[in-house]
């Protein structure tokens, strides 16, 4: 299950490809399957922007999300740690300011 509010992940693979920042929307994109066969044909997928289109995958959007599975799963947060499920998901308040560098340039 990925859970964004961004379009890419990691750079180049577009799980969540109607995600955008401004919408006040939740994209979830939750993919079935088991096995090393099922997880490379997922990032195959992603990465050729399909995984959307696929009959393994179930897309949402919404304003709050509960992620709840019969066995405790590790979550992960921006690739790190931060507990397990059940977990709820929702957008902040107001926006988030960040700072990022302009592309090309080194800070």
């Amino acid at each position: 299950i990925a859970v964004s509010n961004m379009r890419n992940y990691g750079g180049v693979m577009s799980v969540t490809p109607r995600a955008a920042c401004d919408d006040r929307l939740i994209d979830v994109c939750a993919r079935r399957g088991r096995g090393k066969t099922s997880l490379v044909r997922g990032f195959i997928n992603a990465i050729l922007r399909r995984e959307e289109r696929s009959k393994a995958t179930e897309y949402r959007r919404g304003t709050r999300m509960i992620v709840e599975s019969a066995a405790r799963y590790s979550v992960q947060i921006d690739g790190e740690s931060s507990g397990f499920t059940p977990l709820e998901i929702r957008l902040a308040d107001r926006p988030v300011l960040m700072r990022a560098p302009v592309q090309g340039q080194i800070p």
